[in-house]
């Protein structure tokens, strides 16, 4: 027993040591444009910006509903995030806000460390650290840093996808269950749970219908407690919906939605719409390359592959399917499970791609920080 110790502990540091190095140096980052921008990286509220409020507003009183006047009711946001701040609130006596950003960079680190330990292919020494930096910087990482609940959503997707590729469907469907009531993409792991099921070989036709209920199906299952807890709330369990309907959300063409958000490149000037547009190519680009590389490998491809494939192809197509109105560029947060496909790249493309990610979300943070992201 007294020999066991030193080597777990030597495991455990290298599970989580790198993980947390990149958050540092994501998060230190992210300090100095805080700075650059004119607010201090110390205080709570410089990472509450716009739906932050929202969670806070949540956290401390509840849903409530305006019927006067829609757009003041707070039934537009999910309750995961909300919930996991009220706890951490009165746990750590802090504010809401300050749990929040906690709550955020406590699940940044445990989506790093399940990269790091579980999804990242077999690699050189430098590249595994090219690709946990790449994870760390993935578009819109910053808003897995401030009062949002993108790190939280995005682990719990991973932590489902990882879980139905061995095969184990109830704990794939409790985490994908978490996400479906954390964020509105979160019900979107339904899919690959689904694909893993379909995927799994030797299941009996009775043994595959229960991995369906306890995969997908218990995942889909968040996304009911939404609405019944809007309904024993607001008294309605289509709150959400109702809410989402001010801002022209529908289904529209995923193409003509990507066109026009990067319409912007075509002025030539670099201003913080061009910015936008170039982050939202940025992904569209990078979904296609992880598709190819996945392609290209044949028979070096895991299982996880094609589910964390199918996971981004249907969130992306989901939130430019929604319409142009919808902020495409926060989303993107929760497609860092690209990353283990991107890995695919080499060093040399990988520093490449870091170096674009940093300087994008370099410029993207400070939109973030003076407000001019929504």
């Amino acid at each position: 027993m007294g020999k066991s110790w030193p080597w777990g502990w030597r495991r455990l540091l290298r599970a989580i040591v790198p993980p947390l190095a990149a958050l540092a140096v994501a998060e230190s980052l992210l300090w100095a444009v805080a700075v650059r921008s004119g607010d201090d990286p110390r205080r709570a509220s410089t990472w509450v910006r716009w739906d932050s409020y929202r969670y806070i507003e949540i956290a401390r009183s509840g849903y409530f509903e305006s019927p006067d006047d829609p757009q003041a009711s707070n039934t537009g946001w999910f309750p995961g995030f909300p919930i996991a701040m009220r706890v951490a609130s009165a746990v750590g006596h802090v504010t809401p806000a300050r749990a929040g950003r906690r709550v955020a960079l406590v699940f940044e680190l445990a989506l790093l460390v399940l990269i790091w330990t579980r999804l990242l292919p077999p690699l050189s020494p430098a590249g595994r650290w090219l690709a946990l930096l790449t994870a760390a910087f993935f578009p819109a990482w910053f808003y897995r840093h401030a009062v949002f609940p993108l790190s939280l959503a995005a682990f719990f997707n991973l932590a489902a996808i990882t879980l139905a590729a061995r095969g184990a469907f109830v704990a794939a469907g409790a985490c994908g269950a978490v996400s479906a009531f954390t964020y509105p993409t979160g019900f979107l792991v339904a899919a690959p749970l689904a694909l893993g099921v379909a995927l799994t070989p030797g299941l009996s036709s009775h043994g595959r219908l229960g991995a369906v209920l306890a995969g997908p199906g218990l995942a889909l299952l968040g996304l009911g407690a939404v609405f019944g807890l809007l309904q024993s709330r607001v008294g309605h369990w289509d709150a959400f919906l109702t809410y989402q309907q001010q801002f022209g959300h529908g289904l529209f063409n995923p193409l003509e939605t990507l066109a026009g958000h990067a319409r912007p490149l075509l002025r030539g000037s670099l201003d913080a719409a061009t910015l936008v547009s170039l982050h939202t190519v940025l992904v569209t680009a990078l979904l296609l390359l992880g598709a190819w590389l996945l392609a290209r490998d044949g028979a070096g491809r895991r299982p996880v592959d094609l589910l964390l494939l199918t996971h981004a192809a249907v969130v992306w197509l989901f939130v430019n399917g929604v319409g142009p109105s919808l902020s495409v560029y926060r989303p993107a947060a929760v497609l860092v499970g690209l990353v283990p496909l991107l890995a695919r790249l080499g060093v040399p493309a990988l520093l490449l791609l870091l170096a674009v990610q940093i300087a994008l979300g370099a410029g993207m943070a400070h939109l973030f920080f003076t407000t001019v992201l929504v």
